[in-house]
């Protein structure tokens, strides 16, 4: 469903949580990256486990940016700030 959801938005930036009810975020941002029209689109991956092999596999596949839970709506907010400033230039 986040694919299709993505696919139809194209959203300026997809903050995606690692667990999710039907999959894991990995899969969700592997199969995002590998449509043309959505590679492009920052992401920012959270995630209540800071566990280098999924951070690894999150920068493998492609992931702007990862905040490991629990966050803060400021630190949130700081990292979106910091990828669309990134896109303005």
């Amino acid at each position: 469903q986040g694919l299709i959801i993505t696919l139809k938005e194209q959203p300026d930036l997809v903050i995606l949580d690692f667990n999710m009810p039907d999959r894991d975020g990995l899969s969700l941002l592997k199969d995002i990256r590998a449509v043309p029209d959505l590679r492009q689109i920052p992401i920012i991956m959270l995630t209540a486990s800071a566990n280098p092999d999924i951070v690894s596999k999150a920068i493998q596949l492609g992931v702007t940016d990862f905040l490991a839970k629990p966050v803060m709506i400021y630190q949130l907010l700081e990292r979106v700030e910091k990828v669309v400033e990134r896109l303005n230039k």
